[in-house]
């Protein structure tokens, strides 16, 4: 009697996982939940880079952001009126021109805005564009290295580079020219400016000497070509040496170029 009273209690229990089994197989399956993708402190025309989007940020082939190398490569041209085109707070982020891009803000933003420190850098040349009424065309909060590549930065309103505090300037076998509004400096707060593999085209009577700069009368100074140069130099001179050899007027364009070595 007892033992038909157990078999009586497993048949029950047996009937009850196999209904709850069957009822949990009549559910509507759930879908299985994602993972959210990473995003980046970068954002393109205000489009923050993702994992998902970041092989062709905005999907016309111009901007892609390698999150293992750090680099953000732009091939081609954009133009923007609604945001800045570039924007990191990446620290050391590498910016790879892989062909001749021309970025142009017609809105009230610069161009590129950086929060940290950043390196330019690739085969082709990047033209930087501003035509607001007020704002650079690169505008940084921290160290800056133009490193092989031609770049030209102009803005109709205001500098052409300017950071926001004293901050260092790193020029490296690179041509860079930059224009800026009248009356504005071409490159402002630059506290050390250190050129290497670089000499001056304009202005012109510009004299690197121990670390300070110099103006003279001179053609472009031979202490320039002689070779690699990495020269800090305080922000009270530097003001003279990149923006102004008379005190009565600003320098609105100043243009270095690359050393040709055999």
């Amino acid at each position: 009697m007892q033992h038909t009273k157990q078999r009586s209690l497993r048949s029950r229990l047996l009937s009850c996982v196999s209904a709850l089994a069957t009822a949990a197989a009549l559910l509507p399956q759930m879908p299985a939940l994602k993972a959210a993708a990473e995003t980046y402190n970068l954002k393109i025309d205000g489009i923050p880079v993702t994992d998902s989007n970041k092989e062709d940020i905005l999907g016309d082939g111009v901007f892609s952001y390698d999150s293992f190398a750090n680099t953000l490569t732009v091939n081609g041209n954009y133009t923007a009126s609604t945001d800045n085109i570039i924007f990191s707070n990446i620290t050391n982020l590498t910016v790879n021109v892989a062909g001749d891009s021309v970025l142009t803000e017609t809105g009230d933003y610069p161009v590129i805005t950086l929060f940290a420190a950043a390196t330019f850098t690739g085969t082709g040349k990047l033209t930087l564009i501003d035509e607001s009424e007020k704002y650079p065309a690169l505008y940084s909060k921290s160290g800056l290295t133009i490193s092989s590549i031609n770049m030209d930065v102009s803005s109709a309103g205001s500098n052409g580079i300017l950071f926001s505090y004293p901050n260092n300037l790193t020029v490296n076998s690179a041509q860079l020219h930059v224009t800026a509004r009248a009356g504005f400096y071409a490159i402002e707060n630059a506290k050390n400016f250190s050129l290497s593999c670089c000499d001056f085209l304009s202005p012109a009577n510009c004299t690197l000497e121990s670390g300070s700069s110099l103006a003279s009368d001179g053609s472009i100074a031979d202490e320039i070509a002689n070779g690699n140069f990495d020269l800090p130099l305080n922000y009270e001179r530097t003001n003279y040496f990149v923006f102004a050899f008379a005190a009565s007027r600003r320098v609105r364009r100043v243009s270095v170029r690359a050393l040709i070595t055999e």
